[in-house]
């Protein structure tokens, strides 16, 4: 897992599949945080794969202001 702090309320987070074991982030974000999952205001930006490196984002989310 690897956590980056980019500002006040903004974080980058990276985590892997582990065969079986899948990161979910209802489980792993409480645990970084130290509070209830229905407490914080989560935004998923974009989630990707790995295949031997870094793939295309599967999923991306732009924020329109």
């Amino acid at each position: 897992m690897e956590l980056l702090r980019i500002d006040e309320n903004t974080f980058d987070i990276i985590v892997c599949d582990k065969g079986e074991i899948k990161a979910r982030l209802d489980d792993i974000l409480p645990a970084i945080f130290n509070k209830p999952l229905d407490e914080m205001k989560i935004t998923r930006t974009a989630m990707s794969g790995w295949k031997g490196s870094w793939t295309e984002p599967m999923e991306t989310i732009k924020n329109e202001q």
